[in-house]
């Protein structure tokens, strides 16, 4: 469990943001952050901005968050919000920013109407969507993209944070941690590697929605025997074929599948409606090419297991019948057949008509 606490200093300006500032302090609290902003600070003789830097220099993350405001300005003209923002590009720390999506539907009151402020406004965005950027309209969706974006960067770039002076590691474990993160980050990047590769390689194979012929016999009548094909996607015979393999089945198992599945669904023309009065069995050459086909695509595995028969006992002790030996097939999903599954099953979104 992670006993670490990490602090994000929180940026913006403050009268026309003052609601979303106090949502999005709220929201970090609530996943064991720790915010900082002015609003937070203690009365001290320290000037305000020795205050900032000192908060900057002591957070993980940093937070701005750009309205239709540019906000009170220092002696040279510069915001205090963009004075923290260039402070903390200076720190180098990792800096999320959150712009209006659109500052022309904001009221009056939030907007800058002095054209200096407003080109101010614009050059500091343009700086702002330079970094790991989102937009927003609502505070709720403000609150939304902060959380995402936190805990994304706490995956891609891991910080110091706080922990409680008694469960604080000693130095020697600390640097050991610095190494085994160093390692997994090494790790990712090979594994980023080995994925883009891998999705490269498995672009090459039939999939999806591209169209598979397969070849039955056909049993009718008393005696009756004749060829049938039927043709069907890739897809449909995953889902098939993946709802088979939750049950555990042995190869025979997912043959009887896709045979009953072609029998409901692309019967032999002029066979009964009475579907037991009919069969249809898969050849051994298509179910080895559906079989290898996903094992390529890595969506299955297949294990092998053996079972000893051993015949009844001879009533004649002196008669040894040999036991036989039978060797089964079990398909099982992996864990992006199981994953690809999902997808397929899952309800898509009906578009809703226009006008």
């Amino acid at each position: 469990m992670d006993e670490k606490r990490y602090q994000v200093f929180v940026s913006s300006t403050y009268r026309d943001l003052i609601e979303h500032r106090q949502l999005v302090m709220k929201a970090l609290l609530q996943v064991n952050a720790i915010p900082a902003g002015m609003e937070l600070f203690p009365a001290s003789d320290d000037d305000a901005w020795t205050l900032i830097q000192r908060a900057i220099d002591e957070s993980d993350y940093y937070v701005v968050i750009v309205g239709g405001k540019y906000g009170s300005t220092d002696e040279n003209g510069v915001s205090y919000t963009e004075r923290e923002f260039d402070y903390a590009s200076e720190r180098q720390k990792p800096i999320m920013a959150f712009l209006h999506k659109s500052v022309d539907i904001l009221p009056r009151g939030k907007t800058e109407t002095d054209a200096t402020a407003c080109q101010k406004l614009d050059r500091f965005r343009q700086k702002a969507e330079e970094k790991h950027c989102k937009y927003w309209t609502t505070p709720e969706e403000l609150t939304i993209a902060v959380l995402t974006s936190y805990h994304h960067l706490l995956h891609t770039k891991p910080a110091t944070g706080w922990v409680r002076g008694d469960r604080a590691k000693t130095i020697e474990e600390l640097e050991q941690l610095t190494k085994a993160q160093d390692t997994v980050r090494e790790l990712e990047v090979e594994l980023g590697q080995y994925r883009k590769q891998q999705a490269a390689e498995l672009s090459l194979f039939a999939q999806g929605t591209e169209p598979l012929t397969l070849h039955f016999t056909y049993f009718f009548g008393k005696d009756g025997q004749d060829g049938h094909t039927a043709e069907f996607t890739w897809d449909d015979i995953f889902r098939v074929v993946a709802q088979q393999i939750l049950n555990d089945p042995t190869e025979e198992q997912v043959r009887l599948a896709l045979d009953g599945y072609a029998k409901r669904n692309a019967p032999p023309r002029g066979a009964s409606a009475d579907l037991s009065s009919f069969g249809l069995r898969l050849s051994q050459d298509d179910l080895d090419t559906i079989k290898l086909q996903f094992l390529g695509l890595h969506l299955i595995t297949v294990d092998h297991f053996t079972t000893r028969h051993e015949p009844p006992k001879s009533e004649h002790m002196w008669i040894r019948l040999p036991s036989t030996i039978q060797t089964e097939v079990l398909w099982k999903l992996t864990a992006r057949g199981s994953d690809y599954l999902a997808r397929l099953a899952a309800v898509r979104r009906t578009p809703r008509p226009e006008g």
